[in-house]
């Protein structure tokens, strides 16, 4: 009964949505088929420019595990394993905790400390198993980016392991973090000046 509920729902703002661009934008609307994951798509061209837009309404079902809300949610916006571990790592602060305001504020403080926990040594693991060359052409993909919040920046560019670390991972992670640094250093300083 419930998802009965979230597609009338959904598809009441779909329509006023539609119908808003329509009046301000003078577009022209067509319903498409939706794709067997969404609710409903509307495709609608607009006349004022050659752009097709897309508004998609995914399945709402609620994620009712905090790691799986953190992976799904945060971590799936950031395209490289290298900009995920950065990422975790600004979340981490000098007693090793983890602050993301959303995440506490909807599953507690327990959940997602452990949510955060695990994804930070998931993804930790996983990048130690990538080559140097794939880590620094994955920084070097990310700091060619507009500047965004999620942006690695190379001056203030930490990889930090879990508190639960035995060590091994932290100085492997510190070695990873002084090859790419000392990589895009040399690389800098090797670039002919005009």
């Amino acid at each position: 009964m419930r998802r009965g509920w979230d597609y009338a729902a959904l598809s009441c703002i779909a329509i006023t949505i539609v119908i808003f661009h329509f009046l301000v934008f003078r577009t022209r609307i067509e319903i498409t088929s939706a794709p067997k994951d969404s609710l409903l798509i509307f495709r609608h061209k607009v006349t004022l420019e050659t752009a097709d837009i897309f508004i998609i309404y995914k399945d709402t079902t609620m994620i009712r595990k905090a790691k799986d809300d953190f992976k799904a949610r945060t971590l799936a916006a950031l395209p490289t394993l290298l900009e995920k571990l950065a990422y975790i790592c600004s979340l981490q602060t000098s007693e090793g905790a983890y602050e993301h305001w959303g995440l506490t504020r909807v599953f507690g403080e327990g959940e997602s400390q452990a949510a955060i926990g695990t994804a930070h040594a998931e993804t930790a693991a996983e990048l130690t198993r990538l080559s140097v060359r794939e880590i620094y052409k994955e920084f070097l993909d990310a700091t060619d980016k507009p500047i965004s919040a999620t942006s690695i920046k190379p001056e203030n560019f930490v990889l930090k392991a879990p508190v639960t670390d035995d060590g091994l991972l932290s100085a492997h992670l510190r070695l990873i973090q002084e090859s790419v640094v000392s990589l895009a250093r040399e690389e800098r300083s090797n670039r002919p000046t005009a």
